[in-house]
């Protein structure tokens, strides 16, 4: 039976320039990580939901655009892509900027349909 550390692990395998993924919950916790002790994302999710909420709000209601499926933020040196599982759950891709984002996008949406098999 897959796990969520396995759904992680083939996640952060298959996007070149991944450092880390989590899975995050909108109420600010990791619920799992991989590789587990590489990064500390408990500060991170929590700030993640607060911009979940806060692009739902600016997009999803105020400019009629739906609710939020996929998020990138591209800092000096890492890129973070976060694709929303459902309304309580989402995943979290760290990255070096120069990773390929088409990849990413494309395995995250494999891993977000695992992870929904895996909790059904």
């Amino acid at each position: 039976m897959e796990s969520l550390e396995g759904i992680l692990e083939r996640l952060v395998e298959a996007v070149d320039g991944a450092i880390v993924a989590a899975i995050g919950s909108t109420d600010g916790l990791v619920v799992e990580q991989h590789p587990p002790a590489s990064h500390d994302l408990a500060a991170t999710a929590a700030e993640l939901t607060h911009v979940l909420v806060g692009v739902g709000r600016a997009l999803g209601e105020h400019a009629d655009a739906g609710a939020t499926r996929e998020l990138m933020i591209t800092t000096e040196h890492k890129l973070a892509f976060v694709r929303v599982v459902n309304p309580e759950l989402y995943l979290l891709v760290l990255m070096d900027p120069s990773g390929n984002l088409g990849k990413t996008r494309l395995h995250a949406d494999e891993a977000a349909e695992r992870l929904i098999g895996l909790l059904a």
